[in-house]
């Protein structure tokens, strides 16, 4: 089977026992994290974690092997020495893990999980690794055993700024930090590009619809006691 370079890249020539794919819709990063998953010794035991959506498209794949969503983590007792935890739409699972008041449950059993058992391969995949927040990425590297100092990193990418709506100073991402996290991004991710695969692509296009505001009536409400 022919692969396409990123696919190539990504299962060839890189160490990918710990690793990120960031790859656009449609450029196959599913069915090469099949692929993943039987290399080396990764189907004695591995774990697949992803949304609910994408369940069966995994039970086709890889049927038999443990598949558990953002909505079950919380609730089911996690399988034991995992050989691989492939983590698909990683970015479901990125809530900043290093502040407090917005870790989320999921994103903390997840970590806790991943700590446990180090000798497990970590894989994460996703065409959308920053949602919200710097933070996002942070914690994608953390899975992924690339962990860097939360408050090296904040320094980086927030500023501690005071605003009127806030009660007290508080740390804020950097004007312009989107575009910041590309760097971030390609130097530890295989980055997979819908551009990069087709010789040609539909060009861009732009349509505004303007939608009437549907009239209503107003009525009287009488009240009787």
């Amino acid at each position: 089977m022919k692969l396409y370079p990123w696919q190539h890249t990504a299962l060839n020539e890189r160490d990918n026992d710990h690793d990120l794919w960031c790859a656009e819709a449609g450029t196959g990063k599913t069915f090469t994290g099949n692929f993943w998953l039987e290399q080396k010794d990764r189907m004695r035991n591995p774990v697949i974690f992803g949304p609910k959506q994408i369940r069966g498209k995994w039970a086709e794949m890889k049927p038999g092997v443990r598949y558990v969503t953002p909505q079950t983590i919380l609730k089911e007792e996690l399988p034991e020495n995992p050989s691989a935890i492939l983590i698909d739409e990683i970015d479901c699972f990125a809530s900043p893990l290093f502040v407090g008041k917005k870790r989320s449950k999921c994103a903390e059993r997840l970590y806790n999980y991943i700590r446990k058992y180090p000798d497990a391969h970590v894989l994460g995949m996703t065409a959308t690794p920053v949602r919200s927040t710097p933070w996002n990425m942070h914690t994608i590297l953390t899975y992924i055993g690339r962990y860097i100092d939360w408050k090296e990193y904040r320094s980086q990418y927030f500023e501690l700024k005071t605003e009127h709506w806030l009660p007290r100073p508080a740390y804020l991402p950097l004007n312009g930090w989107q575009k910041m996290m590309q760097p971030l991004i390609e130097k530890h991710a295989v980055v997979a590009l819908m551009k990069d695969m087709v010789d040609v692509l539909p060009p861009e296009t732009y349509e505004v619809i303007n939608l009437k505001s549907p009239k209503y009536e107003r009525k009287s409400i009488v009240t009787g006691k």
